[in-house]
């Protein structure tokens, strides 16, 4: 069910010598219940992020794409202080029945999170297994713990909670 358009490379070397990843574009792609088993903790369809002191993702793009019944659809984040994720880009996407949350720009600067959509999501709270969520978790835009946020920008999104019964 994955279809891209993302470069040969993933920028993973394995036991290699850490970098970071620039100018990625994900478009088109479809990602159909990704979950880890850790009961919301991870299982993203895509996942930008940097555990590196020194190392850090710039111009990512998740454009157009499709998340269903994954735990998040897609979910950049960064908690190394002073490297933030720079200029990522969730633009035009569809998450659906997603289990925590649908998108989130967490210790991103120059983040934006445009034209999305997001259905019937957050059916739990992440890292407590069997306890239902109150509220749709549609889009999470932050800081993080060690890593400031700022410069996002969020508009024209839908977060739309179609399930009977929901709050």
């Amino acid at each position: 069910l994955f279809r891209s358009q993302v470069p040969a490379t993933d920028c993973y070397r394995g036991d290699g010598e850490d970098h970071g990843t620039e100018d990625a574009t994900i478009s088109g792609a479809t990602f159909v219940a990704v979950d880890d088993g850790l009961h919301g903790m991870e299982g993203q369809g895509v996942s930008v992020s940097s555990a590196a002191p020194r190392l850090t993702a710039r111009g990512v793009r998740v454009v157009g794409c499709t998340f269903e019944r994954c735990v998040r659809g897609a979910w950049a984040e960064f908690n190394q202080p002073a490297n933030p994720g720079l200029d990522i880009v969730f633009e035009r996407n569809t998450v659906v029945a997603a289990e925590c949350h649908g998108l989130g720009l967490v210790g991103v600067q120059g983040g934006v999170a445009r034209g999305n959509r997001v259905l019937d999501t957050g059916r739990m709270i992440p890292g407590t297994p069997d306890t239902a969520a109150s509220e749709v978790v549609g889009i999470v835009v932050s800081g993080s713990p060690r890593t400031p946020g700022r410069d996002g920008v969020v508009e024209d999104n839908e977060i739309l909670e179609r399930r009977p019964g929901a709050d």
